[in-house]
């Protein structure tokens, strides 16, 4: 068991380090042997992606991401238990679109080649969804702990009863999850094309704006910035 609770530290430590040889292969060979490794942009690229997804995940674990809490901590301790709640809700919410969505990134993205890698570009976006499974078990261990404490209200079980019938879902019927898709209220020149979802558009494109852009999931009155999703913004351009 030690080993999984440091499994992200093991592996992003190591990853890490091999991006930062390979960096130093690159500067050594350009400025000395004036042949620079044509594959040492793609391949540290490819490695900061997991690296960065690794830190989100042991962030989740350890309850370590920056948390700003002025409007919060106001609030009676009764509120503040109902408010911390929610934001877990969202965040485990947050984890099931990125590994739902990233699924389907990476297979589109599998077509494509890192081309001095001689790769599919598929291996990058693979973070997603793969690391994604990491971090709902991160975020279980995390939110039993808070439980156990007396930090939330809806009992452990709920989220793995949550999981288990989304999975079923997508399994049996994934067409269910087809109103998420902005395309079908988005014309290819970008206007919407039915005015009844415009409200929906907005709020569900701001939504996104605010939990992955600028590396930042910020929820309603517990804000919670994920620094660590900068790879994800990043790689999703």
């Amino acid at each position: 068991m030690k080993f999984i609770d440091k499994l992200e530290e093991w592996i992003g430590g190591t990853l890490f380090m091999g991006m930062f040889i390979v960096l130093i292969a690159q500067i050594f060979a350009r400025q000395v042997f004036g042949r620079p490794l044509m594959w040492s942009e793609e391949l540290s690229s490819l490695i900061f992606v997991y690296v960065g997804m690794l830190g989100i995940s042991m962030g989740i674990r350890n309850q370590t991401h920056v948390l700003i809490d002025f409007l919060c901590s106001r609030f009676s301790p009764r509120m503040q238990k109902i408010v911390f709640t929610i934001s877990q809700i969202i965040i485990f919410i947050c984890i099931i679109f990125m590994g739902y969505l990233g699924n389907i990134l990476y297979k589109k993205k599998w077509i494509f080649e890192l081309v001095s890698l001689k790769i599919s570009s598929g291996w990058m976006y693979l973070a997603l969804p793969l690391i994604s499974i990491l971090m709902l078990y991160r975020f279980y261990q995390a939110y039993k702990e808070n439980y156990e404490n007396d930090k939330v209200c809806i009992k452990p079980i709920f989220f793995l009863i949550a999981l288990v019938v989304i999975i079923a879902i997508l399994a049996v019927n994934p067409k269910l999850f087809a109103f998420l898709r902005v395309s079908n209220y988005v014309r290819s020149n970008g206007w919407i094309c039915n005015n009844s979802y415009m409200a929906y558009y907005d709020i569900c494109r701001s939504a996104c704006w605010l939990v992955f852009n600028g590396s930042n999931t910020i929820l309603f009155f517990n804000w919670k910035m994920e620094y660590s999703l900068l790879c994800f913004s990043k790689i999703n351009r």
